[in-house]
């Protein structure tokens, strides 16, 4: 009985991609066993340290507004970011992965640098946009006052020496929410204090006019600097 050539070299065809689909499968399934611990070793290291970074630049959107916020994020960020960095340093990898992630680093650093006076007076912005209507109504109230005026809290109470009861009414109305920790009233200007520590007081300036703010000041919007 004669065998047709073209019904062999069909079957032979047949299992060599048999034989090939298996290997490739073998292959495959080698891959997914050795791959998953690697890369994933490797991913959880770079992302926690790219979390870290961007959590150091973006602290600075919080420096003006809520300081303990900024604090903690930007601490969290740095101790985060060294772990990372000296995990991936020192241990098992590459060494042209060790130098593209310092690379980063550095880079990263950079950016925080260029970017920090940017985000910062962001900062100030957003805190000014989402407490103006407040901070306007405090300062028409202290602006009529001629003389120099220092209202300081003290375990949650105020000292509003210099403002009568009707306009310590309208101080409380204005002052609630706003996170004003001390306000000092002089001939130039208003400062509305959000953070003070020691000798280190960082909060809002107003002032009655622009020519009186220095190179000190940097201006937020109006007559409104820090």
């Amino acid at each position: 009985m004669q065998t047709d050539p073209l019904t062999a070299n069909s079957r032979h065809f047949l299992r060599v991609s048999a034989q090939m689909h298996n290997l490739d499968k073998q292959k495959t399934a080698q891959i997914r066993q050795t791959l998953p611990a690697t890369m994933t070793n490797m991913k959880i290291k770079h992302f926690i340290l790219t979390i870290g970074l961007l959590s150091v630049i973006l602290s600075f959107l919080f420096f003006g507004r809520q300081q303990s916020t900024y604090s903690t994020i930007l601490v969290s960020g740095l101790l985060i970011s060294i772990a990372a960095y000296l995990t991936i340093v020192f241990t098992n990898g590459s060494k042209k992965s060790k130098i593209i992630w310092t690379s980063i680093v550095l880079v990263s650093a950079l950016i925080q640098y260029l970017t920090e006076p940017v985000l910062i007076n962001k900062s100030y912005k957003i805190y000014l946009s989402t407490q103006k209507d407040k901070l306007e109504n405090l300062t028409s109230l202290l602006k009529s006052k001629s003389s120099d005026l220092s209202l300081y809290q003290d375990s949650g109470s105020w000292f509003l020496d210099g403002l009568d009861d009707s306009e310590q009414k309208q101080f409380y109305k204005h002052i609630t929410d706003t996170d004003i920790l001390y306000i000092r009233k002089t001939n130039k200007n208003i400062f509305f204090v959000l953070f003070s520590s020691i000798d280190i007081n960082l909060g809002v300036y107003y002032f009655f006019d622009n020519k009186l703010a220095d190179n000190h000041y940097t201006k937020i919007a109006d007559n409104w600097y820090y």
